[in-house]
């Protein structure tokens, strides 16, 4: 097995003239010692190393073709962006230790290839981890079974916080996984840098270890405080109108690296519209950019992290962005979010400043916030010693909770989704594929993916795609929630219907390669379907997106 010395070696490669923090060296030895059966929880600020604490260990046995650790990593995200953004992340440490790893990505889409966790590192959504552990995956016909692949990996569950929805449902099933990679011997780590107690308690068992910095190490992570500009941060003042107050944009002017970060993808547009005057580098980013435009836009704010940039963007930042901003704006969101969104800057400036404004709720629920405003109103600074120190941090988090107090009602609905899909997990077989797939949810929200058309001239039932062309028409693809797509009275989005009809799936043809274009009577999740183009805006050449998949939205 590879040393603690061995592995300092290569964290000097990744990260030449730097030096390992203490907790960072603690994680490495409780990984070289983990027991079967218990996992490692790292909770660390923002920008705190984790990644490093969690796969540097694993890198390096695998670099040296020494298997006695795991046969392969697998890294598991919450969102795309985040795939993105680790993937290229671990392919630089890759090249600067001289690795001949192959590091792959693994989305789960339908024209995606679908690895069966094959590699040396494999990078995923919890979407693609979970449908892929309980053998739920399917391609053609057949169910792809990587549960072997899965048992011999050393796995990491990364930003577990973004996992909490509505209710705790995810977290649950998290939990119930974690359980079972427990029994099976599986090694994993859990890592996040917000987290509310009762989240924690679901995920950590008595026999996991517990890392992160702390007050008594000689060498942590220090970052720079963000200051929340009292003057300015007002819940009477709304984002559209702090974007026409003249100091506001003045401040923008100066400061030159901002984010400004909107709760909805119609809220993201409408602040970019207001601002397409500024003199700075402006990218729009959200959840509803095609694949192939959201990553562009992605590499544009990852090319150069000192250059004067303005971004625009939804919740899709608020982790995984490993770049600095000099001024933060942000509407009004959960305390886990606004910290997130808020470590997005003083990570290696100083002097970074933060405004907060007004907003009314959805997609959050309204007395959420309104439980956020009243605690901000009596202590706004708690949320800059929050992002300092994961204690405080909690701490904030836990009084939201208590505040707002339907988290126990979470806590119901959560397990009352959960407890059919748990009977399931514990039968998975590898001979024996799920029967009721409809059940095996990884999300509240089951998705579904968008394709926008170049044209829509040769969309008619039946009409085929040539073998060649489905990355293509994939690249122009995005992913949603099934609720999005389809009011309570199972009437289609609008934006589905082409030509007057639809909605019109796309399907692989089993007889042979290639798709076919379907008219159907009603939406499914986890399928393919065709938006008509009008829908997704565009202005002076450059896109916006899909504002609404609704008229009348």
């Amino acid at each position: 097995m590879v040393t603690s010395q061995e592995i300092e070696a290569v964290f000097d490669q990744c990260l030449p003239g730097k030096a390992p923090y203490d907790y960072q060296k603690r994680c490495w030895e409780s990984i070289l010692s983990m027991e079967p059966g218990s996992g490692l929880f790292i909770e660390a600020q923002t920008a705190g190393g984790k990644t490093e604490a969690a796969i540097l260990p694993v890198l390096t046995s695998l670099s040296l073709r020494d298997y006695s650790l795991c046969r392969r990593l697998i890294y598991v995200l919450p969102t795309k962006s985040l795939v993105n953004a680790i993937e290229g992340r671990i392919r630089r440490m890759c090249t600067n230790i001289g690795a001949d790893l192959t590091v792959r990505v693994d989305y789960g889409g339908s024209a995606d290839p679908t690895p069966m966790f094959y590699g040396d590192v494999i990078v995923c959504t919890w979407d693609c981890f979970f449908y892929g552990y309980a053998g739920a995956r399917v391609l053609g016909s057949r169910h792809e079974l990587p549960i072997g692949n899965i048992v011999s990996s050393f796995i990491v569950f990364d930003e577990v916080h973004m996992l909490q929805g509505k209710s705790l449902y995810s977290i649950y099933l998290l939990s119930e996984v974690l359980n079972q990679l427990r029994i099976l011997g599986v090694p994993f780590v859990v890592m996040t840098a917000t987290i509310a107690s009762k989240v924690k308690e679901l995920l950590v068992s008595d026999e996991d270890i517990e890392e992160g910095p702390k007050q008594s190490d000689s060498n942590k992570p220090l970052r720079n405080r963000v200051e929340i500009l009292d003057d300015l941060s007002s819940t009477e003042n709304s984002l559209d109108e702090l974007l026409r107050d003249p100091g506001v944009l003045e401040l923008i002017e100066r400061s030159e690296r901002v984010l400004i970060v909107a709760n909805t993808v119609r809220g993201a547009v409408g602040a970019y519209k207001a601002l397409r005057n500024m003199k700075l580098e402006k990218v729009l980013l959200h959840s509803r950019l095609t694949r192939k435009t959201r990553s562009m836009r992605e590499n544009i704010i990852h090319r150069d992290s000192s250059r004067p940039l303005l971004l625009v963007a939804t919740q899709v930042v608020e982790a995984g962005l490993n770049v600095d901003f000099k001024l933060v704006i942000t509407q009004l969101a959960p305390v886990e979010a606004l910290i997130q969104r808020l470590g997005r800057a003083g990570r290696r400036v100083r002097d970074a400043k933060a405004i907060l404004c007004r907003y009314p709720g959805a997609p959050y629920d309204a007395e959420l916030i309104n439980a956020v405003e009243n605690m901000l109103s009596i202590d706004l600074h708690g949320l800059e010693r929050a992002l300092l120190d994961t204690g405080e941090a909690r701490a904030l988090i836990d009084r939201q909770y208590e505040t707002w107090g339907k988290l126990d009602l979470m806590d119901t609905i959560a397990k009352a989704s959960l407890d059919l899909v748990k009977d399931m997990l514990w039968e998975i077989s590898p001979l024996k594929p799920p029967s009721e797939r409809a059940l095996l949810k990884a999300r509240e929200d089951v998705h579904v993916t968008l394709i926008v058309p170049e044209s829509i001239n040769w969309i008619e039932d039946g009409a085929e795609i040539d073998p060649k062309d489905p990355s293509r028409l994939f690249d122009r693809s995005f992913n949603t929630s099934f609720s999005s797509i389809q009011s309570g009275r199972r009437r289609v989005a609008d934006a589905l219907m082409i030509n007057g009809r639809g909605p019109w799936e796309l399907v692989s043809c089993r007889d042979k390669k290639g798709w076919k274009v379907l008219l159907r009577k009603d939406v499914r999740p986890w399928s393919t379907y065709l938006i008509n183009p009008d829908f997704y805006a565009r202005e002076n050449d450059e896109e916006l997106g899909v504002i609404s998949l609704w008229k009348s939205s």
